[in-house]
């Protein structure tokens, strides 16, 4: 992300947590992002071409790669992001951003495939046999 605004897909069903890469090009003392939970997340003291992580799976607020940044963070929850469009909103134009995240899928499984779909889970990750359809 290079503009103040972009609007992207995510094709799955389901929240995804997602992962943040902010690289500033210059250093900034605020940055508000909008469209990745409930309310903004603020992030403070950022210095030119330190990258700062924002892991929405693991929880964890980096600066490149090892310093905890967590103090400099504000937010409610993790980064996320819906299913459908999402439009992310920057405060400011001098910082890279990355979003990376797994589209999450919410699957039923029902009728002749869902025998032939819960035969495979059964063999590769040795999921129980149990029918829902009963």
């Amino acid at each position: 992300i290079k503009s103040l605004e972009t609007t992207f897909k995510n094709k799955g069903n389901l929240k995804s947590p997602a992962v943040v890469e902010i690289t500033p090009s210059t250093t900034e003392t605020v940055l508000s992002i909008e469209g990745l939970g409930d309310s903004p997340i603020t992030v403070r003291n950022l210095k030119a071409g330190k990258k700062i992580i924002l892991n929405g799976e693991t929880g964890l607020i980096t600066e490149e790669g090892s310093s905890n940044k967590l103090p400099d963070v504000d937010f409610w929850e993790v980064p996320r992001v819906l299913p459908g469009e999402n439009t992310i909103k920057l405060s400011k134009k001098t910082v890279d951003m990355t979003i990376l995240y797994y589209p999450r899928f919410f699957l039923v499984v029902n009728g002749c495939c869902g025998e032939y779909i819960r035969l495979v889970l059964h063999l590769f990750f040795r999921l129980p046999l149990q029918r829902t359809d009963r």
